[in-house]
């Protein structure tokens, strides 16, 4: 279970003030830091697993003189974050093992561009400011699991308005906003350098589009490197995406990665907003992953044994009709997204996060559904909602949400493990229709913890019901039936038979 020390509020009288060291200035909702040095000590959480911690913060801006915040923040000698500040966000930042036990962290905040607002016309304050602190949060979370798969996760890169990687950004950006940054025009570029790693590498990207359901309902990006097309999409929703990426620039070794924006629109035009700029899509996250080719995937499935053959399989969320088929033959799955719903996008920022805050009792929320008497969680950071097997009732809140802080953990740890034996099936169905690079980046995610193997479920009419066919030697694509309900019993037997064919079983 995840431990916290806090929220810590730094406005005044709140919680976090007896924490601050001489350094700060108190007002009504935060604590401004004063001049190059500020200093906190704050609380540890009790227990074992990695320290991280989260702090709310916003920058002093004095354009054009001022028009970011460095900050660096140190535990004596070793800096635990660096960024530059335009706006108002919340970073997160671990620390390492040898400073994360004892009652208490103490840290130096570095604000080398801590200015004076009287100096630069931003009114008659004669402070030397440089970060306003809102909150912070102390969190022992499970240890990040030891990568076991054939994938490697290489470098992520952030670009929002603590984003430590905004340099990356050459054309075609607007400022960060608190996660994200906006790609607006025709074109986009950024350029990332190489890791040192050989390849193969994919990039793997997170992408939300400016889209109106009537306006604007789509924008198709052609998503090119170090000038060579690597696919075009249209997507419609916030979609994770993964490209293979050619061998980086022997004369820079680094990749220009563009974004050619065929739908680029200013917002004025599809959300009714005043922004003249042209909105192409939120550049969310982008990371580079070291993937080596993969044999096919020759897993041998007792076909003769309905209850083994079954549980050889594992849902990835939105399969509650697979789910049944499983408990009609007997097995017992404890797994994370049994009867579970993600988004493709929390899903590979989970697998690529060894979903580490799952279970944080502060952003866990109750909720319920029409026509169901049990309540649900769901929670913010890899976009899960689960129904919890308690019936819904007055005052049922807490109990629900205490019993996801115990179970959702291990649920995460038990998904893990049964990623790394690689003997298991992992099933993706969605409601929406899925792009094959969105898919590609959900198996290029699993086998970051083992050597996995993805049946891709489709129930558009592109594959006949019962139907399998192989689209790479660890993704497989299946055809459902679709019943208004879900799939029947004998579309699943029959695609989950298709596919296990592949995979080496007569």
């Amino acid at each position: 279970m995840i431990r916290l020390a806090g929220p810590l509020g730094f406005g005044a009288g709140q919680n976090g003030t007896p924490h601050l060291a001489p350094g700060w200035s108190t007002e009504r909702g935060w604590s401004w830091s004063l001049g190059a040095l500020s200093r906190l000590t704050l609380p540890v959480p009790d227990g074992e697993g990695d320290l991280v911690v989260e702090m709310g913060l916003g920058p002093c801006l004095l354009p054009p003189a001022i028009p970011r915040q460095r900050l660096r923040i140190a535990a004596g000698r070793t800096t635990l974050f660096a960024a530059d500040i335009t706006g108002n966000a919340t970073i997160q930042f671990d620390v390492p093992a040898r400073l994360a036990h004892g009652p208490s962290l103490a840290l130096t905040l570095h604000h080398p561009d801590a200015a004076r607002p009287a100096d630069h016309g931003g009114g008659a304050d004669p402070r030397p400011l440089a970060i306003r602190l809102f909150a912070a949060t102390l969190l022992r979370v499970p240890a990040r699991p030891a990568p076991a798969g054939p994938n490697r996760l290489l470098a992520a890169f952030a670009f929002g308005a603590a984003g430590a990687d905004r340099g990356c950004l050459a054309e075609g950006w607007g400022a960060g906003e608190r996660n994200y940054a906006w790609a607006l025009g025709r074109r986009a570029t950024l350029r990332i350098p190489a890791p040192p790693e050989p390849g193969p590498h994919l990039l793997l990207l997170d992408l939300n589009p400016a889209i109106d359901a009537q306006r604007l309902p789509r924008q198709r990006i052609l998503v090119g490197a170090n000038g060579r097309q690597l696919g075009l999409v249209a997507i419609d929703r916030r979609t994770p995406l993964a490209f293979a990426l050619p061998p980086p620039d022997p004369n820079r070794q680094d990749w220009e990665i563009t974004f050619d924006n065929f739908d680029a629109a200013p917002e004025r035009d599809f959300l009714r907003y005043h922004d003249g700029r042209n909105f192409a899509f939120m550049l969310s996250a982008l990371r580079i992953l070291a993937a080596p080719p993969a044999p096919p995937a020759t897993l041998r499935l007792p076909a003769d044994n309905p209850r083994a053959f079954l549980s050889r399989f594992e849902s990835l969320g939105h399969t509650c009709d697979f789910a049944h088929l499983q408990n009609a033959a007997g097995v017992a799955r404890l797994g994370l997204l049994h009867l579970a719903g993600t988004t493709t996008f929390g899903l590979v920022h989970g697998l690529c996060d060894g979903f580490r805050l799952l279970g944080r009792p502060d952003t866990l929320d109750f909720t319920s559904r029409d026509g169901d008497d049990r309540a649900w969680f769901s929670e913010p950071h890899y976009d899960v909602t689960a129904p919890t097997g308690v019936p819904l009732g007055p005052d049922m809140a807490a109990a629900v949400l205490r019993q996801a802080a115990r179970t959702l953990p291990f649920l995460a740890r038990r998904l893990l493990e049964t990623i790394a034996q690689g003997e298991t099936i992992f099933l993706l169905r969605r409601r929406e229709v899925l792009l094959r690079e969105e898919a590609e980046a959900i198996l290029a995610t699993l086998r970051l913890h083992g050597d996995a193997t993805l049946l891709w479920l489709v129930q558009d009419g592109s594959l006949p019901p019962g139907e399998a066919r192989r689209l790479g030697p660890r993704l497989l694509q299946a055809g459902l039936d679709d019943t208004g309900e879900g799939a029947s019993p004998a579309a699943w037997t029959a695609a989950l038979a298709a596919a296990a064919r592949l995979t080496g079983q007569s």
